[in-house]
């Protein structure tokens, strides 16, 4: 079964790269060091550097890799040429300042990093890091049900227990410099490196109030806008379906955000969202596979 399944995942993707020429493959990641630290890194958003220049090796084999805000707007105006695609990082970590950026500096490769300005002065976090880096020091309860925050659809449930998580951010290791600051924001040029919007705080924008998202939206807006690298692309915290809400997508209209989510698809035409490969610790030509063959099950479920 297991055969057949990757069989048919390779004809869509066989299909999908005949039938569509122009194309924007967006890919993201997170953390990237040359180790693996328990203490500051998760498995499931954490690369080794080795890997990840392999990753990069990849893309620019097959792909032409653009700033992400350019890539978008030839997307949207109907000029994108050839196989094309953007770099992109999520949450601020303190390893893109460290090793990602100095890596990309000198292969003359563009990237965007998508910024929690909650957390830029190192004196608060979010529930995810306290129960990934200081889960042993909660109370039993807390930590049980801090498990199902990733995948709750009880917006009661969520507020409660990611509040109750979040008392404990100052246990959470290295608080003080775990993410990028506002002073190495600041020295981006906006050119090879650029900032977007992930939310003031990282949340899941479907388990807040459409108020809550309203204003935390334009306090992240308001706290990156005078970088000069900033530029108007939001990626939704998560960024998975279940995270967002049509009042996000209704009110990043509104700021007149572009939205870029973590579905893994392939991009072909201007749309409401686009989609972005999911890149932490993966083979990418796997990736890539995965994707193009999810846009083709779109395309046939699209057909009946």
């Amino acid at each position: 079964m297991h055969l057949v399944s990757a069989l048919l995942e390779e004809t869509r993707a066989l299909r999908f790269r005949a039938t569509q020429k122009n194309t924007l493959a967006i890919f993201n990641w997170h953390q990237v060091t040359p180790a693996f630290d328990p203490a500051r890194h998760h498995p499931h958003t954490w690369t080794a550097l080795a890997n990840f220049e392999t990753a990069i090796d990849d893309v620019a084999e097959s792909h032409s890799i653009m700033p992400l805000d350019a890539a978008l707007a030839a997307l949207d105006g109907g000029f994108l040429r050839g196989r094309c695609a953007a770099l992109t990082f999520d949450d601020g970590d303190r390893s893109i300042a460290d090793y990602v950026a100095p890596l990309l500096l000198r292969r003359g490769l563009p990237a965007t990093f998508f910024i929690n300005s909650a957390y830029l002065r190192g004196d608060r976090t979010y529930w995810f890091p306290v129960l990934a880096y200081a889960g042993h020091l909660l109370p039993a309860a807390i930590k049980q049900h801090g498990k199902a925050l990733r995948q709750t659809g009880d917006t009661a449930f969520y507020a409660r227990y990611r509040e109750a998580l979040e008392q404990y951010a100052a246990a959470v290791p290295n608080l003080a410099d775990r993410f990028v600051t506002a002073n190495w924001l600041s020295r981006l040029d906006g050119e090879q490196f650029a900032i977007g919007a992930h939310g003031h705080e990282h949340q899941r924008y479907a388990m807040m109030s459409e108020h809550w998202q309203r204003r935390d939206i334009a306090a992240n807006v308001m706290a990156l806008r005078d970088f000069r690298a900033f530029r108007p692309v939001f990626a939704p915290p998560f960024g998975k379906p279940i995270d967002v809400s049509p009042d996000l997508f209704r009110i990043a209209g509104e700021a007149r955000l572009k939205i870029v989510l973590a579905s893994g698809g392939i991009n072909t035409r201007s749309a409401q969202s686009y989609d972005r490969i999911p890149a932490d610790n993966v083979i990418i030509k796997r990736a890539l596979t995965r994707a193009m063959a999810a846009n083709g099950r779109r395309a046939a479920a699209a057909a009946l």
